[in-house]
């Protein structure tokens, strides 16, 4: 796996790895290393996998695993990937949610649909995949 991003929770947002390693003050990469550790350790994270063979996997840390559910539940839109002249959105082969290192629920999220423009009010929806799995040490990826 190559990783496009690492996010961690830092209270109520979270912080991407290049955000903390390239910032001015350098203690930040410390910083961000130390609770990386510590929240791996926990195990409460969400990876996100995009689709058409867009090969770099996005993760996100968590310190509770209600925290990681919630993000698993929500609009993953703003994180998508788009790919070529046209930015076409990738959607995400892979949505796996893990509660103490261990996968137990994934989901698959097709492409989000670009804006177009209209006279007609429209009402589009997105409808994930979901498939519940028995417990997946994250160790055995």
């Amino acid at each position: 796996m190559r990783f496009e991003g690492i996010w961690i929770q830092r209270g109520q947002r979270l912080v991407r790895w290049h955000e903390s390693i390239h910032g001015e003050d350098k203690s930040l990469g410390d910083e961000f290393a130390a609770d990386y550790e510590r929240l791996y350790m926990q195990g409460h994270l969400v990876l996100l996998v995009p689709g058409k063979n867009y090969d770099l996997d996005r993760m996100f840390f968590f310190e509770t695993a209600a925290e990681a559910l919630s993000f698993y539940n929500s609009d993953l839109e703003s994180f998508e990937c788009s790919i070529g002249d046209e930015h076409e959105p990738c959607g995400f082969d892979d949505v796996s949610l893990y509660k103490d290192r261990h996968r137990i629920a994934t989901k698959s999220c097709p492409p989000s649909i670009p804006a177009r423009v209209s006279n007609e009010a429209a009402k589009m929806e997105r409808h994930c995949i979901v498939s519940k799995i028995t417990q997946q040490n994250i160790s055995e990826e």
